[in-house]
């Protein structure tokens, strides 16, 4: 195995470890935008669904438990503005009915 010894250093964002999906979209407008969150019911992802919602976003939360899904996301402001398809990766249609399922909701 190869070790890298290449020092890191900074790249100039003005966010840190500490920084949260709100502080970084902080007055970004996101009206009429349109965003996919896979995971986006859960741990991080449900803090990224929560903030994409509040700055404005129509957010699509795929889920294998589209259920299980709309209770974590209960109670996120904005909630019209959340949808919540089933997709499960295995079969290969069920991203075609999830695509199928989103345009009808629009």
């Amino acid at each position: 195995m190869t070790r890298t010894t290449t020092a890191q250093h900074g790249i100039g964002s003005p966010f840190s470890a500490t920084s949260t999906a709100a502080d970084v979209l902080d007055g970004i407008d996101l009206t009429g935008k349109l965003v996919v969150m896979r995971g986006g019911h859960s741990g991080i992802g449900l803090e990224a669904t929560r903030a994409l919602v509040d700055a404005g976003a129509h957010v699509v939360v795929p889920a294998r438990r589209p259920d299980v899904a709309r209770e974590a996301l209960a109670g996120t402001a904005g909630t019209n503005a959340l949808f919540t398809p089933h997709l499960d990766t295995i079969p290969r249609d069920s991203g075609v009915r999830a695509s199928s399922a989103t345009t009808a909701a629009s």
